[in-house]
């Protein structure tokens, strides 16, 4: 690092430290937006001064034409089963599209909406996220039911192409089209994005986060750092559990530390592996601090009633308790709270489950399909086993252990369990393990396949993709 990028730093850091200022004491304005994108950029560029010169996508490495046919298969696959036939299907409207077209209209209707601030008439939800749709479905021709439902069912698709592009930061292009394939055949995903909601971009938001931050630690580039840093302080702005990203690049780092100490030394075996991870931490840690600073401030200036929705949200809450108790007609909260518990540790494996939530109960189906919930554990078993060995991944480490926190957060401490809504965000890690599981069978297969032909695991592999994808 030489002084004569310092300028760089410290005018991003300036004009993001001027922008919190005149936010949290003046209050909004539209300038502001410059401002914010403007300290953004100029960080960004400090960072990318100390990239490698290599890219991180090397196109030497990559085929570019395979990587676009996925992207269009996946289009071409996903694009007409979101899209098609919106105005009818879900034929019955949920009241929550009826109230989030609402606040997309009321959010957009003024001519310069405080993107960073908070809505008082809606649970004090951010609402940058209203505007956005509001200010799509304007473009469309005004804010409808039928055009909030298209720009998230599009956002949903969108959203599987993220997905190929976070597998794709640990497999190779194969895997990863199947395991975007999964995420987006989830009959939960689905169904949510093709309403008039905003739920989906938490999967969007988080397979962009982790993909960034997956690859910066691996190949220690500070500039997918601060990108990844930046992504996950975006789940600032949206549907409040996809906050929950946040925690996961958190629970990453630990993981790291703990387990990848020799790929955190690389070629210098002296060095410490917390000082390294450290100062990887500094870009990412900037990245979150300029993206997330306005809308830290509204959050901290908003009333003391704006937690209220939070605290009934959580087990741990008197709040969330009680709410629990009324939500499942319980006798005392000791029942409601063990109830919960049971329905979000089952969630994967038992049919009679369904959307605690009541936005898309889809009644008859869990979480995800039978096959789908055996696979799961099978792939976690085998994931465990290798973590055991020591010849685990860091992927696998983020993968594994994002599963189980979600896993265990939305059964033991979140209320309404299981809400296929919040669920989402464990969408991805489902798909992984899934994935896993397939490749442990495939491979039993391929032992007694050496007589009967390689080709045998392959189809088996493909089979249950295509039977779960059915």
């Amino acid at each position: 690092m030489t002084s004569r990028h310092l300028p760089l730093l410290g005018s991003g850091l300036g004009l993001g430290v001027a922008l919190i200022l005149w936010y949290g004491v003046f209050g909004y304005h539209v300038l502001q937006i410059g401002l914010w994108l403007l300290s953004i950029l100029l960080v960004g560029l400090y960072w990318a001064q100390f990239s490698p010169a290599q890219p991180p996508w090397d196109p030497t490495r990559l085929r570019w034409q395979q990587e676009l046919l996925h992207l269009g298969l996946l289009v071409l696959v996903f694009a007409p089963i979101y899209l098609y036939d919106l105005p009818n299907i879900p034929f019955q409207i949920n009241t929550d599209e009826i109230v989030i077209t609402s606040m997309a209209r009321r959010a957009s209707g003024v001519r310069y909406p405080d993107i960073f601030g908070l809505m008082p008439e809606y649970f004090y939800f951010p609402r940058f996220m209203f505007s956005l749709f509001g200010g799509l479905t304007r473009l469309m021709g005004g804010v409808t039911l039928l055009n909030v439902r298209t720009v998230h069912a599009a956002f949903g698709v969108v959203t599987i192409l993220v997905a190929y592009g976070f597998f794709r930061a640990f497999w190779g292009s194969r895997l990863a089209l199947a395991g975007a394939a999964l995420l987006g055949s989830n009959h939960a995903l689905l169904g949510i994005s093709r309403m008039a909601m905003r739920e989906n971009l938490i999967v969007l938001v988080e397979c962009a986060a982790l993909a960034l931050l997956l690859k910066g630690v691996r190949e220690k580039n500070p500039l997918l750092l601060y990108l990844g840093g930046g992504a996950a302080a975006f789940s600032l702005y949206g549907y409040l559990p996809g906050r929950v990203v946040i925690l996961l690049g958190l629970l990453f780092g630990v993981l790291y530390l703990l387990l990848g100490r020799e790929d955190l030394r690389g070629e210098n075996k002296q060095a410490n592996p917390l000082w390294v991870l450290a100062k990887l931490t500094v870009p990412a840690a900037l990245g979150f601090f300029l993206v997330a600073g306005p809308i830290l401030v509204a959050t901290v200036t908003a009333p003391a009633v704006s937690a209220e929705y939070s605290r009934q949200q959580f087990l741990f809450f008197p709040e969330g308790r009680a709410l629990q108790q009324m939500w499942v007609n319980a006798a005392t909260p000791e029942e409601a709270v063990w109830r919960n518990i049971f329905n979000g540790l089952s969630m994967f494996n038992d049919p009679g489950q369904h959307d605690r939530g009541y936005i898309y109960p889809n009644y008859g189906h869990a979480f995800v399909d039978p096959l789908t919930g055996a696979l799961i554990w099978l792939g976690l078993g085998s994931g465990l086993y290798r973590l055991f060995k020591k010849r685990s991944q860091p992927h696998d480490w983020l993968c594994i252990g994002s599963f189980l926190f979600l896993y265990l957060l939305f059964s033991l401490a979140i209320t309404k369990a299981p809400n296929y809504t919040r669920l989402l965000v464990i969408l991805p890690f489902v798909a992984y393990l899934t994935l896993e599981g397939i490749q442990v069978l495939a491979g039993l297969l391929e032992r007694w396949g050496s007589r009967a032909g390689s080709w045998l695991p392959a189809a088996a592999m493909a089979g249950a993709i295509l039977l779960i994808g059915g």
